[in-house]
């Protein structure tokens, strides 16, 4: 049965529409692209408790926060964009390294940087309005206004650069995993940690610039798109990994 349209407020991007879609904070493929056919990813949530993995066909879905209208909009301006920029495997990335070294990152070839940002952002506001505990980290508080003008391309140069994007390739550790977002920092400055395996995204939610070791990264018009390549997990990482391996212990399907 369809749901009225008096069940829900108005679509929190337009704000008029009322916000009857069935809208996938991260977009389904993302999901559907770990896992083989019929079987199910599993979505890793990290707090202070041990959680057991989500384990889902298609990712999480919510009714309240986009109209029809408008979830299709982002699909078609930002996520179908996305989903070519961020593929599913590493064999068409040309490697960037120095002689005799493994290589440190992997060409995106070229990018639209404000498309590809406006994708990410179009993320973490979705993420910010959903309810779904696997989304509770995203908190993005007075950048939320912000956030949203860069989705309806409304925002000056200033305000764009709140959100600084940094790609990587996850740990090998990670590849097979969706790990919740989460919030960190780079020196004093705010960071959010997507997970798009085999990607993964720090955008920076923050009128600072990013750290020097990090801002030669970032994307940027007129610089070389590319995602570093990461070997090792970071000290968030594994702690959301170990209060899976703690809600799995004894368990047949632990997560190692």
């Amino acid at each position: 049965m369809n749901p009225s349209s008096n069940e829900f407020g108005p679509c929190k991007l337009c704000g008029t529409r009322p916000a009857t879609c069935k809208a996938h904070i991260y977009p389904r493929k993302y999901v559907q692209r770990l896992i083989p056919s019929g079987e199910k990813a599993m979505l890793l949530i990290g707090n202070s408790e041990a959680k057991k993995p989500i384990k889902k066909q298609s990712g999480l879905w919510e009714r309240g926060i986009l109209c029809p209208e408008c979830d299709n909009r982002l699909d078609s301006e930002f996520d179908k964009y996305g989903y070519r920029v961020l593929t599913s495997d590493l064999v068409d990335k040309p490697l960037i390294g120095f002689e005799k070294q493994p290589p440190f990152a992997v060409s995106l070839g070229e990018l639209n940087v404000e498309r590809f940002r406006g994708f990410i952002v179009s993320l973490l506001w979705r993420a910010h309005h959903a309810r779904h505990e696997y989304y509770g980290q995203v908190q993005l508080g007075p950048y939320e206004e912000f956030a949203k003008r860069v989705i309806e391309d409304r925002a000056s140069l200033h305000e764009r650069q709140i959100f600084g994007i940094v790609p990587f390739v996850v740990p090998p550790k990670l590849k097979d995993l969706m790990l919740c977002p989460y919030r960190t920092r780079y020196g004093d400055v705010n960071v959010y940690q997507l997970y798009l395996p085999p990607w993964g995204i720090i955008a920076k939610v923050d009128k600072r610039p990013f750290p020097t070791a990090i801002c030669h990264v970032e994307l940027m018009e007129n610089r070389q798109a590319i995602a570093l390549i990461r070997t090792h997990s970071s000290p968030g990482e594994r702690l959301i990994l170990g209060t899976i391996k703690m809600a799995n212990s004894g368990q047949s399907d632990k997560v190692d």
